[in-house]
């Protein structure tokens, strides 16, 4: 009889668990829907009202939701949204980076691929915005940490695995690429952003260039 207790309260407890676990899940899937129909509306209404307490309120508003929820669903608020919307993009990038023939491709058109992919997934008026939104003073740390983790997933899907000094190198680099790159697009009016990529196969020689001297001074100095 005690065998018996032990197992029915056993299993109990595993049907409890499980019954909490799905309900975890559900609500989290739940969230990733809420805070998903916010961004589409926020995309919308941001080339109008930027990144701001207000745009927040009308994109829930127009999400279906209290005028509140985006401010409940995202951390940081206003922030927590573009951090949100940034990090979607990486992931778009991701997928289709992984889509492209990488292993016959070298590392320079692999990371011109990446830099390509991500830009072509922005809006411009949303792009513009978002610049000159993370320009102001103290959202700077903020615009620094996004783009490190953005160039991070570019040499990361490159088959950069490098743990080393080269591993900063490159994406301090990097970054410098894609931000100016970012700039010369927004204001790119060429055809198909011919100019663009002109310009960033230019900054990706230069990184090449400084790349090779850092690791003939690295050997010279070791």
């Amino acid at each position: 009889n005690l065998s018996r207790y032990v197992y029915v309260l056993i299993l109990s407890s595993f049907s409890l668990l499980f019954y909490v676990y799905k309900i975890a899940g559900t609500r989290l899937i739940l969230q990733e829907e809420i805070k998903h129909k916010i961004l589409q509306q926020a995309i919308k209404i941001a080339p109008f009202e930027g990144w701001s307490k207000e745009m927040l309120h009308q994109a829930s508003v127009k999400a279906g939701f209290d005028e509140n929820m985006a401010e409940l669903q995202f951390m940081n608020g206003t922030m927590g949204l573009l951090d949100y919307y940034l990090n979607d993009l990486d992931q778009q990038m991701i997928a289709k980076i992984r889509a492209l023939p990488l292993d016959k491709m070298k590392v320079r058109e692999k990371i011109k691929q990446a830099v390509v992919i991500r830009l072509g997934l922005m809006k411009k008026p949303v792009a513009s915005k978002t610049v000159s939104f993370l320009a102001l003073p103290f959202n700077i740390p903020s615009a620094m940490s996004f783009t490190w983790r953005t160039v991070d997933k570019m040499w990361y899907e490159a088959g950069d695995t490098a743990t080393d000094f080269n591993h900063y190198t490159k994406r301090t680099l990097l970054a410098g690429v894609y931000s100016s790159t970012l700039m010369y697009w927004l204001n790119d009016d060429s055809k198909d952003h011919h100019s663009t990529w002109e310009f960033l196969d230019r900054r990706i020689e230069d990184v090449l260039k400084a790349g090779n001297f850092m690791r003939k001074f690295s050997t010279q100095t070791s």
